[in-house]
């Protein structure tokens, strides 16, 4: 690679928008020159080349304006010039906001298999208003297919805001789990040597030679082939950052309790550094070299804004982390989160490879302490925070919450404007009253009466017929719930013999008090069947048919065979036309879209469709009401903790 390292304005005496818009005038200045030089070298023998920009703009005040004139010229020269990478980006102490954060993003996105470091520090990051936390969303959005991006350096930002944190768990939980390297030392390293650096020109070129023997293999852009075991390794996005630095950035309990969600799942630099993100060796930054006793996400210098129990969950949270992703099976691996020297000499690969790292097991040390790995330990302290910040804040205060409670109002809503219905308005006699189940009949002279329905479901039915019928009909195989004292007829079974033929088709409608009669139609259809039997056609053919339309059997086999249809589609959550284990008894898509009508669109995009399915099927719970009853002795905030932990909506 071309080291193109001509953007250094440490020097610079100019700064603010003036320094962003000249910035951009040399960015568009240099892709217009490697655009000529490749060509002028089309002629020539293809050689693989990008043009390394390491941008470095510290202190310069550069402001949102000045910014945006950088983001502009930065963008023109990605379009101008395709074999520029955008390696490290360095803008730290530059007066910047979410604002910028959300220019950034497209530049993130257009530089994911390049970029690989990204300094932030020292800026004016504050994230409370909505706006902002959308900026702030989309700029952690923009990593998610990231690559080789090695430190993100956020520290030094103590506006930031706990909100900001809960959008980083938020976030970071639908991501995809990436693939770690193993923790034994074989494999993981945290620098290479200058000449075997991912992004060297004489790495590459060795790498193009080798695969020259091959030309049918795909070539990707560090050298790389599809056949290269590291293309089939999901490792990208905020889970894949070895480095996340977030010193002195105000944390208060609220932020440490989502923080906590990121610490105990994200791997350690030993298991995230790959050949595609390591260093050089020759690299000056003390965070990067072997012996760094650094544990990937550093939330040091935040002890003036947190509390004894925020700093306790933070605690727990590492312990949990160091057990659960490394746990005690490699003396190495944990000696390597821990300050020491070596006991004694070894000359195996492994201690060559841990040399001045290496010492006793941390075994029995654990073994004494695994009390305080216990995942009970870590959920108290959580649940202590969430009453606090419940108690002084509200739910109010977490986005999360405050649309779970939302969605539980819609369902119990819902819950309460469910009608009951009668015994006498079932039909669930269609299988067992075929006689009684024909929607039309034939007369003495050929013509068709009409049957009031009516007369069909106010046949009298027993509980023994109805039961036999509605399990006959139901898809469910387990027997309904119904509430002591109570008939044994629901609303399950009204809808579930009148469900229309075809739900997606749309009917027309006709106002009330005018009668409707089908006696032209019908009489029309007798009079074509009269038709046919003049040229020789069979009458008893046209009759049977008549019969097999209105057959209330066939009916029911269809709807059947339509609601497991549908209940497929569903994956087995509603049959198209009910959920029976809902109050309302209306399938999961009607609810959601109930939902959707009745909250803003970004509290839903908060809950997502996991929790809104858990949020509403919890409001939809008759045993829920009985679990209130039982919660009224307790204070307010114990009382929606409650609430929000069962209906699963407490955490990401």
């Amino acid at each position: 690679m071309v080291k193109s390292n001509k953007f250094d304005y440490t020097g610079r005496t100019s700064s603010g928008p003036k320094l962003g818009k000249s910035i951009a005038s040399d960015l568009e200045k240099r892709a217009d020159k490697k655009q000529r030089e490749a060509i002028r070298s089309l002629s020539s023998a293809p050689r693989f080349t990008l043009h390394k920009l390491d941008l470095k703009v510290p202190g310069k005040s550069l402001t949102d304006e000045g910014f945006a004139l950088l983001a502009d010229g930065l963008q023109n020269a990605f379009t101008t010039c395709r074999d520029l990478a955008l390696v490290d980006l360095n803008l730290s102490d530059n007066h910047l906001t979410t604002r910028s954060l959300a220019r950034l993003a497209p530049l993130i996105q257009a530089s994911q298999y390049t970029l690989q470091t990204l300094d932030l520090s020292h800026n004016n990051f504050h994230v409370s208003t909505d706006k902002q936390a959308e900026e702030w969303q989309l700029f952690l959005q923009s990593f998610r297919s990231c690559m080789t991006l090695r430190r993100l350096d956020l520290s030094d930002n103590p506006s930031l805001g706990c909100r900001a944190f809960e959008i980083l768990a938020r976030v970071y939980s639908r991501e995809p789990a990436v693939d770690p390297e193993p923790a034994t030392g074989n494999h993981s390293l945290i620098t290479l040597p200058d000449s075997c650096s991912i992004l060297s020109h004489s790495s590459l070129d060795a790498t193009h030679s080798t695969n020259t023997k091959d030309p049918s293999l795909s070539t990707c852009a560090n050298g790389k082939t599809l056949a290269d075991a590291w293309l089939l390794k999901h490792r990208c996005g905020l889970r894949s950052i070895p480095y996340l630095t977030l010193t002195n950035v105000g944390l208060d309990d609220t932020g440490a309790l989502f923080l906590s969600y990121v610490l105990e799942q994200h791997y350690y630099p030993i298991q995230l550094v790959t050949e595609n993100n390591a260093t050089e060796a020759s690299s000056s930054i003390r965070t990067y070299r072997q012996d760094a006793n650094t544990k990937g996400i550093d939330w040091d210098k935040n002890s003036d804004s947190l509390s004894k129990d925020g700093l306790h969950l933070l605690q727990c949270a590492e312990k949990l982390r160091m057990k659960m992703l490394l746990g005690d099976s490699d003396s190495m691996t944990s000696s390597f989160m821990s300050a020491g020297f070596p006991d004694a000499p070894d000359t195996s690969p492994r201690a060559a490879f841990g040399v001045g790292l290496r010492r006793s097991s941390l075994l029995s040390v654990q073994s004494m302490d695994y009390s305080m790995f216990d995942k009970s330990d870590i959920q108290s302290a959580r649940k202590k925070i969430q009453r606090n910040t419940i108690g002084h804040a509200g739910c109010e205060s977490v986005d999360l919450w405050r649309a779970s409670l939302a969605a539980i109002i819609a369902s119990r809503k819902v819950f309460l404007l469910a009608p009951v219905f009668k015994t006498n308005n079932t039909a669930c006699s269609l299988l067992e009253e075929n006689e009684h189940s024909v929607v039309s009949s034939q007369n003495k002279d050929g013509h068709a009466d009409q049957v009031d329905i009516n007369q069909l479901i106010d046949v009298p039915v027993t509980d023994e017929r109805f039961k036999h019928s509605l399990s006959s009909l139901s898809l469910h195989s387990g027997p309904l719930d119904f509430e002591d004292g109570q008939s044994k007829r629901s609303y399950a079974a009204t809808l579930m013999t009148t469900s229309p033929v075809d739900s997606m088709s749309p009917e027309p409608t006709t106002p009330d008090g005018i009668p409707v009669s089908h006696t032209k139609i019908l009489r029309t259809s007798a009079s074509s069947r009269g038709h046919s039997t003049s040229f020789g056609g069979n009458s008893s053919d046209g009759s049977q048919k008549s019969e097999g339309f209105v057959n209330a059997e066939g009916y029911v086999r269809f709807q059947q065979n339509r609601m497991e249809k549908l209940k497929a589609y569903h994956k087995g959550e509603s049959d198209g036309y009910r959920d029976v284990s809902l109050r309302c008894h209306l399938p999961l898509p009607v609810c959601l879209e109930i939902l959707r009508l009745s909250m803003s669109p970004v509290d839903l995009s908060h809950l997502g469709v996991d929790k809104q399915k858990k949020a509403f099927t919890w409001g939809q719970k008759r045993e829920t009401l009985k679990s209130g009853h039982d919660w009224r002795m307790k204070d307010e905030s114990a009382q929606l903790l409650m609430l929000l932990s069962g209906a699963g909506c407490v955490e990401y």
